[in-house]
């Protein structure tokens, strides 16, 4: 799992301390997703662009944004991950294996059957389609949740409501 960790907001730190615990809250929550939109988009993009073909294609339509299940007090997660319902993305082997198709583009693989003799196998290199979009994009998230954050505690407290 790769990681954004804020820390150092003093003034959004203390003007969100300020505000009721559900309100701070809904401030975190919506401004991470916010922040987290560019990687989202970067890996469709890399999808299409690293992978290509019908697969590219696929792996771009199903990545999706989504709230974390497991989350400690006082943080919220979002993921940049593909949807698990997807079939196309398993692979059975004849010998009953299950590959995990998108794990396989990421990190790389062997590619047994392919080579020099029968079963020899051959490496696939990793198309790091959403390293690269999170290591692209990092730095734009973290200012984009730091101004986000800020916008909508400002207008709670002009307003007394988000928008």
């Amino acid at each position: 799992m790769i990681a954004i960790e804020l820390e150092g907001a003093k003034e959004i730190e203390a003007k969100l301390r300020s505000l009721e615990k559900n309100t701070q809250k809904k401030i975190v929550r919506k401004a991470v997703r916010e922040g987290s939109r560019p990687t989202h988009k970067a890996a469709k993009a890399n999808a299409l662009s690293y992978v290509g073909g019908s697969m590219g294609s696929l792996l771009s339509k199903n990545i999706v944004l989504r709230a974390a299940k497991k989350q400690r007090k006082g943080e919220y997660r979002v993921q940049v991950r593909t949807k698990g319902d997807v079939d196309e993305f398993v692979h059975i082997t004849k010998d009953g294996k299950r590959h995990y198709i998108p794990s396989a583009i990421e990190y790389g693989h062997a590619f047994p059957g392919r080579g020099g003799h029968k079963g020899a196998p051959k490496d696939v290199p990793a198309r790091p389609f959403f390293r690269s979009a999170f290591d692209t994009t990092k730095h734009r998230a973290v200012k984009l949740i730091e101004r986000e954050a800020l916008n909508r505690i400002y207008q709670y407290i002009r307003y007394g409501r988000m928008f």
